[in-house]
């Protein structure tokens, strides 16, 4: 080791005569030895780790200065923003509120997440989600609970008002969780059971699906019988009511009643039957007005272990063996996360208007499910 400057001196011109020779005395050789490259005692406060973020808080001001101006967000609902996004978070609150987003039945609540959150909760993937995360702020809907609706009382009066207003309430409630967020119904538990037991074949005949029973079950008749699909489907989502029969007299093919079906039933029906059509014919009006759009669905999937809200024909002990199966396996794994979604916010002029229009009617249709699940509660 290097005691002083004479020695390193030495070395590099080995001469004839006298050497350059510093007058200080080393620092190292006027000190004790075990004091030699000893490092300082450093405050409990001094970070001992950093994350680079390379153009993070640019990125993250532009998009913001781009949402205030091109969309529904106001300045004047802004105080004393600590930064750009504390600054955005308040506005958007704000444009929540105008909106109205607050439920009862459906259970959800919206937050905003910066890309570094986003990716640590994706990076663990297999199919590299997070390479697709390009804009530097995100909207999810956090989901950290689900209430549960049955729709035995409803059935059988349903089935006095129309044949087909069951199927139109199951098959309204799949089209809205497709736009927006995750609902749980008939076809969720179906599809669930089918993939473990009938090779994913929810259609799939007793005949079809023994074979793969036998080969999972042997000789287990009594766990083989309880799983054929003429067993199954009348617990989970009956024949009758998946795939209805044509009503006679109806011109349309559609197992879903029409707006004007709906508008009629409605006027006919009395007290909370009526609120059912009037809501059912609501939600159809915006998802006509979507179209293909996914409103609140539109980014990577978060692989939500819980839903928007359950809704089945009839609780059973098939329905809740299924329920906790699926709340084991996800809270086992690593790659589920308590968000439905998450939806980049848009990071072009010309897109951001459309974007807002799109949230506000997602969170529209969600409003008009929290008062369907409501009248459908009453029965």
């Amino acid at each position: 080791m290097l005691y002083g400057s004479s020695g390193l001196d030495s070395v590099l011109a080995d001469v004839a005569g006298p050497h350059w020779e510093s007058s200080r005395r080393s620092a190292p050789g006027s000190g004790s030895a075990d004091g030699f490259l000893t490092l300082p005692t450093l405050s409990e406060r001094v970070p001992v780790a950093g994350l680079y973020r390379w153009r993070t808080e640019r990125d993250l001001a532009e998009t913001v200065k781009m949402h205030f101006i091109n969309g529904p967000l106001r300045p004047a609902d802004v105080e004393s923003p600590s930064g750009a996004l504390d600054a955005f978070k308040q506005a958007f609150k704000a444009w929540l509120g105008r909106i109205g987003t607050e439920t009862q039945n459906v259970s959800y609540t919206p937050v905003l997440l910066e890309r570094e959150a986003v990716v640590e909760m994706v990076e663990c993937r297999c199919n590299d989600d997070e390479s697709s995360l390009a804009s530097p702020l995100y909207l999810a809907l956090e989901m950290a609970d689900e209430g549960l609706y049955t729709l035995a009382r409803f059935a059988p009066a349903a089935q006095q008002v129309h044949p087909l207003l069951l199927s139109s309430v199951i098959s309204i409630l799949d089209q809205v969780s497709c736009r927006t967020g995750l609902i749980r119904t008939p076809g969720w538990f179906l599809y669930q059971f089918s993939r473990y037991h009938w090779e994913h074949n929810e259609s799939a005949t007793d005949e079809e699906a023994l074979e793969w029973l036998r080969e999972m079950y042997e000789d287990d008749q009594e766990s083989i019988q309880r799983r054929l699909p003429s067993v199954v489907r009348p617990q989970i989502y009956p024949d009758e009511v998946r795939q209805p029969p044509k009503v006679k007299g109806r011109r349309s093919k559609s197992i879903q009643l029409l707006e004007r079906e709906l508008a009629e039933l409605q006027a006919l029906a009395g007290g909370e039957m009526a609120k059912v059509c009037e809501e059912l014919s609501t939600l159809s009006r915006l998802l006509r007005t979507a179209g293909k759009r996914f409103l609140l669905g539109d980014g990577i999937d978060g692989q939500p272990i819980y839903s928007l809200a359950t809704v089945v024909i009839d609780e059973n002990s098939l329905i809740s063996e299924l329920l906790d199966d699926h709340f084991n396996y996800a809270h086992q794994g690593g790659e589920e996360t308590y968000f439905n979604c998450f939806i980049p916010f848009s990071t072009s002029s010309a897109a951001i208007a459309q974007q807002y229009r799109d949230l506000a009617l997602g969170f529209r249709m969600l409003n008009h499910v929290d008062r369907l699940l409501g009248a459908l509660n009453t029965f």
